[in-house]
């Protein structure tokens, strides 16, 4: 099959600290869905809820699904985030993403950014695109 690429960018503003990094949109030439995550930036010490965003390029007549876990990188669970396995995420009909939450650890020590990674796997339609995306911890407050 052959693919086409396209950007896409996404940010939450606000309390929850995260900025999305520009990624490159995978497409089938078919125009089946493809569902990728986001990669973000978020802040040790936040108050909010940093998030990561599963994303297809175009909506669907029906619900798509697929499974979310994270890979420790130099971010180590449970040290510096919170795990997440087999967590089963829907993107609804009609939609073209769905925000995850993400826990990060205020472990108080002072370090260089630190980060882990969200892969998709079993989609229920489609197929899965640029996978896994990036998280970034980085130390201290948003600036």
């Amino acid at each position: 099959m052959r693919m086409r690429t396209r950007l896409a960018a996404a940010a939450t503003v606000g309390t929850a600290a995260v900025t999305a990094l520009l990624t490159p949109m995978t497409a089938h030439a078919d125009g089946g869905p493809v569902v990728e995550p986001t990669g973000t930036i978020c802040w040790e010490k936040n108050h909010g809820t940093p998030s990561v965003t599963v994303r297809m390029i175009w909506p669907q007549k029906f619900p798509v699904t697929v499974l979310l876990d994270t890979i420790d990188g130099t971010a180590v669970a449970p040290d510096d985030y919170q795990a997440i396995s087999g967590l089963k995420v829907t993107i609804p009909a009609g939609a073209t993403d769905v925000t995850v939450p993400l826990s990060i650890v205020n472990d108080g020590i002072a370090e260089p950014d630190e980060t882990f990674q969200v892969s998709l796997s079993q989609p229920s339609a489609g197929q899965i695109g640029k996978n896994p995306a990036t998280v970034i911890i980085k130390d201290g407050s948003q600036p």
